[in-house]
């Protein structure tokens, strides 16, 4: 993601230097990961304005990934089928006094305008050159690697908006404080042993391009079970029969140590991830919510850059020396080379050994509400 100068109006904004009279509308819809990438952002604001409002604008079924951030003051949900105008007139309540477009897109445009152009400050993304050059092959070998992680780009934005350089926040996610209680339940009821290591796994993702092989799951699943380990398979509710193809099938399906969570809602899905003593997953939501809970991750990359997010104690799985890897910002329904070397070249064996550093066991300390 290459920066560019986006449009920020030029207004006086209401109160004091440390943000008092001010209420902050920060928007961004999308996706899961990405409302979480926008984490360290909400600490910098919070750490340069204290005493401003933060209200957060994001999708109804988001909204729990964001809701207990220490950080955020409201979230105003968007609800499916509501439209933009509705919307709007929902957010122009808060009273807000200046908007964090950490969105940038027609519906965040619109809100903009429909709010009376209050100021306001765009993250810079990619220009509409740079999109077009990756989705059409017109940059080398139609490789593409990030310039900044996308928490860096969030984190400017709010510079942009204070005036000045700020410290660096860190990307967590705050489960409400039902959220792991009801997790616990989950997965005593469903037979997991609590103290011993429960291993998470998630094998969805968006993108075709971003999915590691099902075969290579269910090997892998394999693997962690033979080696002792509790495995618990996470998605959504669409990849309820992957998780079971990954389960197995057959004598293979009764294997006692793998629990299938798939199909759990957003909330419960964080506090089972919490239980975890490492979590695998593709670039996807459950692999970001893994890190923002501090568990020791391992991502599975494959058209997509790791180089656009931050590791603390995680463990990443790609292949280097591939000349057409990465390929895309988000991931592509097909490979573009009709041969998926990415993924397919990235066997078991090669994961097994990357998760190898993640299982030592130890508890981790639980962030909360």
């Amino acid at each position: 993601m290459t920066e560019t100068h986006s449009n920020q109006t030029q207004a006086q904004k209401p109160g004091g230097s440390d943000g008092a009279g001010q209420t902050v509308l920060v928007l961004r819809f999308s996706a899961v990961g990405d409302v979480l990438l926008t984490t360290p952002a909400l600490d910098a604001l919070k750490t340069a304005w204290p005493e401003a409002r933060i209200v957060y604008g994001t999708k109804e079924f988001i909204g729990d990934m964001i809701r207990h951030h220490p950080a955020v003051d409201e979230v105003i949900g968007l609800q499916k089928g509501e439209g933009v105008r509705d919307y709007t007139r929902r957010l122009k309540t808060t009273g807000f006094t200046v908007c964090l477009d950490l969105h940038d897109k027609l519906r965040s445009r619109m809100i903009h305008m429909l709010s009376l152009n209050r100021p306001i400050t765009r993250w810079s993304n990619r220009s509409s050159l740079d999109n077009a050059a990756i989705w059409l092959g017109l940059r080398g070998r139609n490789s593409y690697k990030a310039p900044a992680p996308t928490a860096d780009l969030f984190h400017r934005a709010v510079e942009k908006l204070i005036g000045r350089e700020l410290p660096r926040g860190r990307m967590r996610y705050y489960p409400g404080p039902d959220d792991r209680e009801r997790a616990r339940t989950l997965l005593t009821e469903a037979g997991v042993d609590l103290s011993k290591p429960v291993i998470g796994l998630a094998g969805g993702a968006n993108w075709a391009t971003k999915r590691w092989p099902a075969e290579y799951f269910h090997e892998l699943a394999g693997r962690i079970t033979g080696a002792g380990y509790q495995l618990a398979l996470n998605g959504g509710p669409g990849e309820r029969e992957l998780s079971a193809s990954i389960k197995g099938s057959g004598s293979d399906g009764g294997r006692a140590n793998i629990f299938d969570f798939t199909g759990a809602t957003l909330a419960e899905m964080g506090g089972i991830i919490q239980h975890c003593a490492a979590f695998i997953a593709n670039d996807s939501g459950p692999m970001h919510m893994a890190r923002a809970l501090a568990v020791p991750t391992l991502g599975i990359f494959g058209s997509t850059d790791p180089g656009m997010f931050e590791y603390e104690q995680q463990g990443l799985a790609y292949l280097e020396d591939l000349e057409c890897s990465p390929c895309s910002f988000y991931g592509r329904k097909i490979c573009p080379k009709d041969h998926f070397r990415c993924m397919r070249d990235l066997t078991p064996d090669l994961v097994w050994e990357e998760l190898q550093p993640l299982l030592d066991g130890k508890a981790r300390p639980y962030p909360h509400a």
